[in-house]
Formats: structure tokens, C-alpha cells, sequence
């Protein structure tokens, strides 16, 4: 290595240590699956988005043991959460154990404007008089009431009537004042964690204390531990991703090393090769960190896929050098029509870093990013690392170029004619819109999830009643208004219970009548005097009720402001949203078995403002709009590639030669799809841009004027080698069980070769060269 190599190399080596270094100390991963969802469109879909990925929702662990006997479970559900407490990473843990009731002295001077209870006929003679009896009878049970020391102020229990309104419609199964199964064989707890759902390296540590504490406790071995919870599948589908993508890329990567060895029969060629694709992802993640502020691990998971095609570049240069020739006049002969295939593949991408799928966004700005950088690196580092004296010795037999008649152009134009008469006929849907479908998660996981959220009756995830308005009273008022319907669907089993907001603060409104139907301190005192005639109490010992009553009417009602550091302020936080100006409330429902009767009750109410959300069908609702308005975009992109192709080529006839193959290449990947059963997706769509881009670059390569026979042998024996490298990477890819791996590499995979054969074909039909 002569000193202008060793300048090179080491400006290179400079380059990637400050770029890797201001990667480590600027940019921070962000491991949030989240972020391959498409943006909402509206304000009700961005609020629902982010209490599913902020929410409480979001942030719980549901815990079961089973296993040993029952005496074992017991000891093990309160012990975990004993131990569970003490860690950092938990805001709260459940078991069913009762906790110490204490009296909140806000909430209990406004009893009286936050029950349901607190109505004017429990103050009257013969309702004070029910009151008092059953007190009576709480105070001479085996167990007294815990409320006991506040019967001179709520003789009513108005206080104990608040607190129980704000229980759960059903509570689980109770053993031993513990949560089970009805079976009895699972312990039940449900933790939830500071950290966010899609928060995964601390959901991950999470779990992973979780897991130690139950190990610690589990002495004997017996037990079993289960775990569930929007945060435990992000886990755990990151962990398949990065295992499975880590077992794919070593398989991939051998895979070329054998090929490139193969093609080039030097370990030196194999290790030049690998510098533009280093270049690429160093690039793309730098200029991803600098427009986003944070790189996000699912793209540089799918980035780094994309990139693989960087090889291609070098491998263009290695096939046509030549001893006559310095490694950079070899890579002149071939740079314009290089440059114009990595122009045309960016422009492609361009389509996605303009879209509001901000994963999506990401991956365009990181792919386009590495395109350049491979391209770059590709131009001015590996000639300059070469030097001089190397040559790629080809047989006067080998690579001969084929050369195709008429039959195969014709055999080609009715297949793609049957494909687009097959995709213009196609009764079954096409588009697969349900994300879950391409969940990594097993179904296993996704049963138990729904057996214990049944067990533990925590609200369906996937129902949620949304309302908003401008101002949190009018909103308030609504969900008061909604409450009779959704009590109707609870009497006629549409649906096991609901969460409103309502509930722990009625509207300004509803707390001025219900002060107003408070008796006057005169009538009141005369009235528990009448009561209080067949009782022993005395008369004095309710004056703290008569003046807590007193006080009552005179308050100012309650506000949002007031109630957060308390109980009802804390679910609260979870039920209402303020963006910008409008304010929503959420409605979690409980064991839904009625969707329709849902739907009819939100479509009587006749109220614009209420809207019943199913997630499954929402997210599909969301895609499919974000699907829908992208073809419009790739439209232009389309539209750009022409353009570009006009202008490099100056004509319209040679830019459509180069076009027709790859428009062929991909109605036959997708038509191929669906005969295999594919529902195509988004990730369907990624790949296809990236087949239009290299198809591009095979069609300007085949159509190039070479000036020779051997020159033609080596561009093909170029073309040879790209497309069987990257059809060996993807076709790797396409055997993983993750389905967004599957997709991208079996889509790549079908439109690699196609575009290479059609390209191949229609190159001798034309009658221009790209130089």
C-alpha cells in the first residue's frame, strides 16, 4: 500500500470514528415499535395513539403463577408482591390483598357533590332513619365497618357509597384475599411500570425483575411464571426480530463472501466490497440522528436489509477492471450510468421519507442516506485503494451475453398482460390493512393475554368509547349524558361495565344540583331528630355531620386542578386528554359482547362529538388511508424517476425501454404474490420501491452501447453477480418467520429476478445506448 492509499484509507478510518462517535454520544436509539404506525388524521386517532403508547394501558404487566399447590401460589403472589414493591421500575402492584383504606379529607368534604347518593332523599326523616339502621347493624357485625370512626360526620356513608362507585363493574375471582383463576390453579397480580409500553429496554428490565424476584421466591421449583402486557410483547417481539434478523444476516453475509469469491477469487476484492455498505449504514444512521434528533433500532433492523443492495456498486467496478487501465478510468466507463441508476433508487425513496409514517419517514432518510454514501465511497475511496494492475480475467466463453429473440420479449408481454388482467379480476381482497397480521408475536402469547385480561376483567384494549369538546364541562356533561346508554348495555349484557370520567368528577352543572337538593340545616336537624327517635345515639353526636352538610352547601365546585394528587385525580389522568384547545375523555369498556349494540347506541345519541373506537378496526381504517394516500405519492415519484431518466438519456423512446421492464418486472411480482396467498402490505410496498430502483439499474446497464464484445461480457458478468447476490440475500430473508422479514425478502426476491430477466430481454429491442 503506497502512501496515497495509506492518505485514503486513513481519512476513511477518520471519517467513520468522528461519525460513530457522534452517533454514541448524540443519538439516541429509541426502541418503540410504536413508530411504524401510521399517524393519526384526525385529533380523536393521534389521542387514541398516544394512550396506547403512554397510557397506563400501555404500561401493565399481568403476572400469573401456577403450578405447586394452592397453599404455594398463595405464598408466592405475596411475596412477589412484596418483593415486586421495593423495585424502582414499578408505579403499582395488585394482587387482590387490601390495602390500608385511608380517608382522603378532600374527597370526603366533597362527598355530598361527588356521589351518586348524595341525593335529597337520603336526608329526609324516613331515608336518615334506613341510614342510621344500617349502621346500627355494621357496628354490632363481626367485622365493623373500617368507616367506623366516621359515623358522627356520614352517618349516610356517603364516603364508603363514593369510594364503591369507583370500583371496577366485577372484581376477579378471591381466594384467600388474593386474585385467582375461577379454576383456582392461577395466581393472579398486575403490576404497571413508570416506564411506557413502548419504552422496551425498560419494559425489558421490567420483565426481567420480575422474572429474578419469581425465581428467588420459587425455591422449590414448583411454580410456574406467566407473563402478558403491550410492554411484554414489544419485548418480546424485538428479541425475535434481533435474534432471528442476527441468524438471516450471518447466513446472508456468508452467503456473498461465497459468491464474491466465487465471481472474483480474492480475499482482497471481498473486503473492498464491504466498505461501501459500511459507508451506507454509517451515513444513514448520521443523517437519520440529524433530521430526527433519535434513531429509531426497527430502522436500522430493516435499513440495513435495505441497504445489502450497496454491494452492487462495487461489484460494478471490480467486473470491469482492467491492467491497461487505472481502478478509476475502469469505474469512468461505468460512473454515469451508475450514478443515474442511484439517482433514480433515492428518488424512489424520496416516497417515503415524505410520508407521516414517521418509522416509515425514517427508513426513506436512512436508505437515501446510505445510497449516496455507498455510491460516494464507491467513487473516490476503492480507485484510490486499488491503484493500478488489477483485471478481472474473463474466458472468451464465460458470460456470454445471451441473446434473446422475439419469442421470450412476446412470451413476457402476455405474461405480463395475464398478470394485470389477473390483478383486474381478482374478487379477493388484495390489501392486508390489520397490522396484528404482522405481528412476530405466537398465538400462544396472544391467548393467554386474553385469558388473563378475562380473569383479572381489566378493560378491553381493543374498545374504547372517545368524546370531545372544547371546554372540559361541556365534555364532562356528554359523558353524563352517555352514561343512562351505556347502563342500558350493561343491564342487557352487551357489555360487562365502562369507565367514565364522569364518575370521579361530575360537571360543574351536576355538582350545583346536587348542592342545591342539600336540605336546609333546619330541615335537616329536624329530620334526624325525627330519625333518630327508635335510636340510642345521641343527639350531639351527629353535629359534625349537620355542619359537614352546612359546608357542603356552600362550596364552590370541584375542579380538575384540585383532584390531581388525589385517588379520583390519579384514573382521572388516564380517561382525559387536553390537545391544544379540545378537550377528550376517554370510555374504557369492560367484557364486551355486543359491538353492535355499541355502535347503535352511539349512532341514537346522534352526537358527532362521540365516537366508538374498535382498535383492530381503526388501525385498519388508519393504514388503509395511509396505503391509499401513498399511491399518490409514488405516483410522483414515478413521475420524478421519468423525468430524471429524460434527462439522461434525451429520449423519450430509450427512457421507456427502461421503464417497460421494470413496470413488467413488478405487475409480475405482485401477481405472483397473490397466486402464492400473499395479502400484500406497506411492507410489500417498501420492497417494491426498492425492486424499481435496481430494476432501473439492470435495464440502463443491459441497454448500455458497449464497445466491445469482452466489455459486454463484463458489464453482464456485473449484472450476473448483482443479481444473484441480492436475490440469495432477500431469498434468506423470505424463509424468516417474522412477517414483515418474509415479506420484504420473498417481494425483493420474486422482483430481482424478474426485473434481471425482463431487463435482459427487452435490452436488445433497443436501438439507443445509455452511455
Amino acid at each position: 500500500m503506497n502512501r496515497d492509499q495509506l492518505t485514503a484509507l486513513l481519512i476513511w478510518v477518520l471519517l467513520v470514528a468522528l461519525a460513530s462517535a457522534w452517533l454514541v454520544a448524540k443519538v439516541p436509539i429509541r426502541s418503540d415499535l410504536s413508530l411504524f404506525l401510521p399517524a393519526g388524521s384526525d385529533p380523536v386517532e393521534r389521542v387514541m395513539q398516544h394512550k396506547l403508547r403512554e397510557g397506563a394501558v400501555s404500561r401493565l404487566v399481568l403476572i400469573g403463577i401456577e403450578g405447586g399447590s394452592l397453599e404455594l401460589r398463595v405464598a408466592a403472589s405475596r411475596q412477589l408482591r412484596h418483593a415486586l414493591l421495593k423495585l424502582e421500575h414499578f408505579k403499582r402492584v395488585e394482587n387482590g390483598a387490601a390495602a390500608p383504606l385511608k380517608s382522603d379529607p378532600l374527597l370526603f368534604e366533597y362527598r355530598y357533590l361527588l356521589a351518586k347518593k348524595g341525593e335529597a332523599v337520603l336526608f329526609t326523616a324516613q331515608g336518615l332513619a334506613q341510614a342510621l339502621d344500617r349502621r346500627m347493624q355494621e357496628l354490632t357485625a363481626p367485622y365493623p365497618s373500617p368507616f367506623k370512626q366516621q359515623l358522627p360526620r356520614d352517618p349516610t356513608a356517603a364516603y364508603p357509597a363514593l369510594l364503591k362507585q369507583w370500583l371496577p363493574p366485577s372484581r376477579p375471582n378471591n381466594v384467600q384475599g388474593l386474585w385467582f383463576s375461577a379454576d383456582r390453579q392461577r395466581a393472579l397480580l398486575v403490576a404497571e411500570t413508570w416506564a411506557k409500553g413502548m419504552a422496551m429496554e425498560s419494559q425489558q428490565q421490567a420483565v426481567d425483575a420480575i422474572r429474578q424476584q419469581f425465581h428467588a421466591i420459587d425455591s422449590s421449583g414448583q411454580l410456574t411464571l406467566q407473563l402478558s402486557g403491550p410492554g411484554l410483547f414489544a419485548v418480546h417481539s424485538r428479541e425475535v426480530i434481533r435474534s432471528e434478523a442476527k441468524l438471516l444476516s450471518m447466513i446472508a453475509s456468508a452467503a456473498i463472501v461465497v459468491i464474491l469469491l466465487l465471481a472474483y477469487r480474492s480475499l482482497r476484492i471481498v473486503i473492498l466490497a464491504a466498505l461501501p455498505l459500511m459507508s451506507a449504514i454509517l451515513a444513514g444512521s448520521c443523517l437519520a440522528g440529524l433530521l430526527f434528533g433519535e434513531l429509531y433500532g426497527i430502522t436500522l433492523a430493516f435499513g440495513i436489509t435495505l441497504l445489502g443492495v450497496t454491494i452492487d456498486y462495487p461489484i460494478h467496478l471490480f467486473s470491469h477492471l482492467k491492467k491497461s487501465e487505472s481502478a478509476s478510468q475502469s469505474l469512468m466507463r461505468v460512473w454515469g450510468t451508475l450514478r443515474m441508476g442511484v439517482v433514480t433508487t433515492c428518488t424512489g425513496y424520496l416516497v417515503m421519507a415524505a410520508t407521516d409514517f414517521r418509522g416509515l419517514s425514517q427508513l426513506g432518510v436512512f436508505t437515501i442516506g446510505g445510497l449516496l454514501a455507498g455510491a460516494l465511497t464507491t467513487r473516490f475511496l476503492l480507485p484510490r485503494l486499488m491503484g493500478d494492475g488489477w483485471e478481472l480475467a474473463l474466458d472468451k466463453g464465460a458470460c456470454r451475453v445471451p441473446q434473446p429473440g422475439r419469442l421470450p420479449a412476446r412470451l413476457l408481454f402476455a405474461a405480463g398482460f395475464c398478470s394485470l388482467l389477473f390483478l383486474f379480476v381478482q374478487s379477493t381482497p388484495v390489501w392486508q390493512d390489520d397490522l396484528a397480521s404482522m405481528s412476530a408475536l405466537p398465538k400462544e402469547l396472544l391467548d393467554l393475554d386474553r385469558e388473563m385480561r378475562r380473569q383479572l376483567n381489566v378493560p378491553e384494549v381493543s374498545h374504547l368509547i372517545v368524546l370531545h369538546a372544547q371546554d372540559l364541562e361541556s365534555a364532562l356533561q356528554r359523558a353524563e349524558r352517555l352514561e343512562q346508554g351505556l347502563d342500558g348495555l350493561v343491564d342487557s349484557q352487551a357489555i360487562a361495565g365502562f369507565n367514565l370520567a364522569s364518575n370521579y368528577l361530575p360537571s360543574r352543572k351536576r355538582q350545583l344540583a346536587r348542592q342545591a337538593a342539600l336540605p336546609s340545616g333546619k330541615q335537616l336537624s329536624a329530620n334526624l331528630e325525627q330519625a333518630l327517635i327508635n335510636y340510642r345515639f345521641r343527639n350531639a353526636l351527629f353535629t359534625p355531620f349537620l355542619q359537614d352538610v352546612a359546608t357542603a352547601r356552600t362550596l364552590q365546585p370541584l375542579g380538575l386542578e384540585q383532584l390531581a394528587e388525589t385517588q379520583a385525580g390519579r384514573q382521572l389522568a388516564e380517561l382525559i386528554h387536553r390537545e391544544g384547545d379540545a378537550w377528550f375523555l376517554m370510555v374504557p369498556l369492560y367484557g364486551v359482547e355486543n359491538p353492535s349494540a355499541i355502535r347503535q347506541l352511539i349512532t341514537e345519541a346522534g352526537d358527532a362529538s362521540i365516537r366508538y373506537l374498535q382498535l383492530g378496526e381503526e388501525g385498519k381504517r388508519m393504514v388503509t388511508g395511509f396505503r391509499e394516500g401513498i399511491f399518490s405519492m409514488i405516483g410522483w415519484g414515478l413521475l420524478a424517476m421519468v423525468c430524471l431518466l429524460l434527462i439522461g438519456l434525451k429520449s423519450i423512446r430509450s427512457a421507456l425501454l427502461v421503464l417497460l421492464p421494470v413496470l413488467l418486472a413488478v405487475t409480475l411480482t405482485i401477481a405472483l404474490l397473490l397466486l402464492l396467498g400473499e395479502m400484500l402490505t406497506i411492507f410489500h410496498l417498501v420492497a417494491l420501491i426498492l425492486v424499481v430502483g435496481i430494476g432501473i439499474d439492470y435495464s440502463l446497464f443491459f441497454g448500455r452501447q458497449e464497445a466491445s464484445e469482452e466489455e459486454s461480457r463484463r458489464t453482464f458478468h456485473a449484472l450476473l453477480v448483482c443479481a444473484t447476490s441480492t436475490t440469495t440475500v432477500f431469498a434468506i430473508l423470505a424463509t424468516s418467520e417474522i412477517p414483515v422479514l418474509s415479506a420484504i425478502g420473498l417481494t425483493t426476491a420474486i422482483g430481482v429476478v424478474g426485473s434481471f430477466v425482463a431487463a435482459m430481454v427487452f435490452a436488445r429491442q433497443s436501438e439507443r445506448a445509455v452511455e
